[in-house]
């Protein structure tokens, strides 16, 4: 079995230097090497892993030159000569930012042919606390599982190469992830997961647990984006896992790159390296702006998709992008939720409500969006 993992930093990569945790060039392979050892140990098969690192950052750093980058790097794994041996891609990240840029991927990439899977640790790999190769390892099961087991068509389940993630991952009639990109991740005092990186919702604060709606909530809201934002030319659109004739969902899209050229060397631009959308989390007495250089405006309202439309900075703001032509967009706000009055003007002041998929992919596919001129 043929993996590639593409290290891009993070506390995965990481290490304690003078009192302060910084990437380190060799913790990438000690993950490696930490796997190898604890697979020996069990007399179990190794695959064989080839690398990619397009950048090396702790994920609070991250933007969109690096998400361009990490693009260009899997489209490149995905249609370049050696796309066929192949069997899955794990990407090392870190925890902060790994939801955002698994949203990304899952637009990008959610009709790929492999599973492509986001890994991280909540410490670095030396602290005995770290998740870090628990997750990694539960990375390389579901690769195993979904190569030896569905062959892309999600029947039968089979034992797993590892039996540590066997309970959470391939008991009887558990389902493989109906897109092609997902995370796998170990809250504390759990079991390893597979989550579907369409899902997530951003980190509660002081954890580092992850949290996901199930995909049959908002798979129906969610497949246009996947439609627009995917950048693999030739796709199933119902799911990986099934087989059958694939069809050109972007035929005519000439923003595609071109898969015989080498997108990591071009400065092709998926997302602006500043995020041109203006995104607010509601709270009450809340003062709103628009910068200049916003194309977008983003607001997270209340949990019942309400927001204080009687505030006067509101009001300003959006009279303000109304002559700009500046679209503001809603998130949060459910088909199934009550209708206070405070709805009632969304419509006249120009508020747009987006489908009921995360705030997270809300944030990241409006950013998508506006950084190609749509």
């Amino acid at each position: 079995m043929n993996i590639t993992v593409i290290f891009t930093g993070g506390t995965i990569g990481s290490s304690a230097q003078q009192n302060f945790v910084s990437t380190d060039a060799k913790m990438p392979y000690r993950l490696l090497a930490m796997y190898e050892s604890q697979q020996n140990k069990k007399g179990t098969s190794i695959p064989h892993f080839l690398t990619e690192s397009p950048f090396t950052t702790l994920s609070e750093y991250m933007d969109g030159s690096h998400l361009n980058l990490l693009i260009a790097c899997i489209q490149k794994l995905l249609t370049g000569s050696c796309a066929k041996g192949i069997d899955g891609i794990i990407i090392t990240h870190g925890t902060d930012t790994l939801p955002f840029t698994a949203a990304a991927l899952g637009m990008c990439f959610a009709y790929a042919k492999i599973p492509i899977l986001l890994v991280s640790s909540n410490y670095i790999l030396d602290d005995p606390r770290a998740n870090g190769l628990t997750n990694f390892t539960a990375a390389v099961d579901y690769i195993y599982d979904w190569k030896h087991t569905h062959s892309g068509q999600g029947t039968t389940i089979e034992t797993p190469a590892s039996p540590d993630t066997a309970a959470a991952m391939y008991t009887p009639g558990f389902p493989i992830l109906p897109t092609a990109v997902g995370i796998a991740y170990c809250n504390t005092g759990d079991a390893p997961k597979i989550y579907n990186a369409l899902g997530i919702y951003n980190h509660r604060p002081f954890d580092d647990s992850l949290y996901e709606r199930p995909y049959d909530a908002y798979a129906e809201a969610i497949a246009p984006v996947l439609r627009e934002c995917s950048v693999i030319r030739h796709v199933t659109p119902d799911s990986i896992c099934t087989s059958g004739t694939t069809i050109d969902l972007l035929s005519g899209n000439t923003d595609i790159p071109d898969p015989g050229r080498d997108p990591i060397l071009e400065s092709y631009t998926f997302f602006d390296t500043t995020c041109p959308v203006c995104f607010f989390q509601s709270m009450p007495g809340m003062q709103y702006h628009l910068p200049d250089d916003a194309r977008a405006v983003l607001i997270h309202a209340y949990h019942s998709g309400t927001i204080n439309t009687k505030n006067p900075s509101l009001l300003a703001l959006t009279e303000r992008a109304a002559q700009k032509k500046i679209p503001v967009y809603l998130t949060g706000i459910s088909t199934e939720s009550t209708d206070y009055d405070s709805k009632a003007v969304y419509e006249s002041l120009g508020i747009i409500p987006l489908p009921e998929y995360s705030p997270l992919v809300a944030y990241m596919y409006l950013w998508y969006k506006y950084s190609r001129g749509d």
